[in-house]
């Protein structure tokens, strides 16, 4: 009964898709590239490895991948994105390609309309599918499981609001199982394992390998401006603005004598912070108007571009934006490198692969509000820490989470 279900299920998905291509050609992202995806306009040829990634952020992380490829013979490569932002990322991965013996050919994702797909799998005829992150495409994974193409999906990661959705049709995913599936931290292997019943493990993820060492500028530019104690308040967002307005007020009374970078996530918020510094009372000078060393009990409106990463060199107290509202958080890793321990606020969903690890080596100081934040500021401006030790600190962090791209070629070879 569930064999025949599944085909009456991927016969009403045909149909679907039958009905809406037509209108897709229109579609400001989704056109783009349209003959393409309906595989028309150039030659499908065999390729050994076909490597899907869905946007830029997979885009890169493919870069990567190729990156740590060590092949003596000549491998055919297909590499398939989504979007045109994956297509560019994809086009300077192909022109600086490190091994000659990779070929790559670049190309959007075909409607997932499972003929269609069933046609780009017997065409491509690859050896192994690799699918990067968790994007799972029913007619693409139907295909695959009818031509028996081996498939693993790797960076693996699921929500368990996205199982909510899934399970609604939990009969299905059983039947288009990848072989493998390297997850990324182990409740996202469990929940894959109860999803496809197939073959889960860990594995670390891509993103570790993306992180450069800090190199520390030799002469610091941001030094002949800042005098005092120095608190950066970096990417702050439009959605926290009235939070962080009590932070700057709170650390102005608790220590006067500091000096507050402020550096707004978006230009165009200049005006808006302008307005509050004038309603607040708060001394306010901007950047780009500094020409000598800025006193304490200032705060320091940051409207030029470039400077943040110098900022958090010479910083003794960082807060990074993003993170005091339902935001996700922007990149708290920067000033770890930098030697300083940030305090973030509870929203870090866009860094959680980072791992809480990092929150209880003590490399990240998470506060559940502006009040948290504001009092863990002060106490980070009354101590002195040695910032070499947190850059070893992190460096050896960050090491012991990298490999994640070596046991993917790993599972590919093997």
């Amino acid at each position: 009964m569930t064999n025949i279900a599944v085909k009456i299920l991927f016969l009403f998905y045909e149909i679907l898709w039958i009905l809406v291509t037509p209108f897709l050609k229109n579609h400001k992202r989704i056109g783009e590239g349209f003959e393409e995806r309906k595989l028309k306009g150039f030659l499908l040829t065999k390729k050994d490895i076909w490597i899907q990634a869905a946007s830029a952020g997979e885009a890169y992380l493919v870069e990567t991948l190729l990156e740590k490829a060590d092949h003596k013979e000549k491998i055919n490569i297909l590499l398939t994105t989504c979007t045109s932002q994956g297509i560019e990322i994809l086009e300077k991965v192909v022109q600086k390609k490190c091994n000659p013996n990779l070929s790559l050919e670049i190309r959007y994702l075909p409607f997932d309309k499972p003929s269609l797909m069933n046609k780009a799998v017997k065409k491509y005829n690859p050896k192994i599918v690799v699918i990067l992150e968790t994007e799972i495409w029913p007619g693409l994974f139907y295909a695959l499981k009818k031509n028996k193409v081996k498939t693993i999906i790797v960076n693996g990661r699921i929500t368990e609001k996205s199982m909510r959705g899934y399970k609604k049709i939990s009969f299905l995913w059983p039947k288009l199982a990848p072989s493998k599936i390297l997850a990324t931290k182990e409740l996202d292997a469990k929940l894959f394992n109860e999803l496809f019943q197939t073959e889960t493990c860990v594995m670390n993820n891509i993103k570790f390998e993306r992180i450069a060492g800090f190199n520390k500028s030799s002469e610091n530019p941001l030094k002949k401006i800042v005098s005092e104690r120095f608190l950066v308040l970096g990417s702050v967002r439009e959605e926290e603005e009235e939070k962080v307005t009590y932070i700057i007020n709170e650390v102005l009374k608790q220590k006067p004598e500091t000096v507050i970078g402020l550096f707004p996530r978006h230009m165009h918020r200049i005006e808006s912070w302008q307005k509050i510094f004038e309603i607040n009372k708060i001394k306010y000078t901007l950047r780009s108007e500094i020409k000598k060393k800025v006193n304490g009990g200032e705060v320091i409106l940051w409207d030029t571009f470039g400077e943040l990463s110098l900022s958090y060199e010479i910083a003794d107290a960082v807060f990074v934006g993003g993170s005091l509202a339902d935001l996700g958080g922007q990149n708290f890793l920067e000033p770890v490198m930098c030697g300083v321990i940030p305090v973030i606020g509870p929203s870090w969903d866009n860094f959680l692969w980072l791992g809480n690890e990092i929150v209880e080596e003590g490399l990240v100081t998470i506060s559940e509000d502006e009040v948290g934040v504001a009092q863990t500021i002060c106490e980070n401006l009354s101590k002195t820490s040695d910032k070499s030790d947190i850059m070893k600190k992190v460096g050896d962090y960050l090491k012991s989470k990298r490999g994640g791209a070596k046991k993917v070629w790993e599972n590919i070879l093997e």
